[in-house]
């Protein structure tokens, strides 16, 4: 199913969490802030949140500094 990743079409797989999406990527789940549809979605809610068909996802890696 296709679904927009960061603003780009991406297919994934019917029935891929959004924490297995995250994992898929490679990506360190330690400082992100995910959205959907531009709704925050919590870390503890990634594993059970399964993506749809059209969803917009954004992952978003903070920069930390002074």
């Amino acid at each position: 199913m296709l679904i927009q990743l960061d603003g780009l079409p991406q297919e994934v797989a019917e029935g891929l969490s959004l924490g297995q999406l995250i994992a898929d990527l490679g990506e360190d789940p330690t400082h992100l802030i995910v959205e959907i549809n531009r709704a925050y979605v919590h870390r503890r809610d990634w594993a059970g949140r399964v993506l749809q068909a059209g969803d917009k996802v954004e992952i978003i890696h903070p920069a930390f500094g002074g």
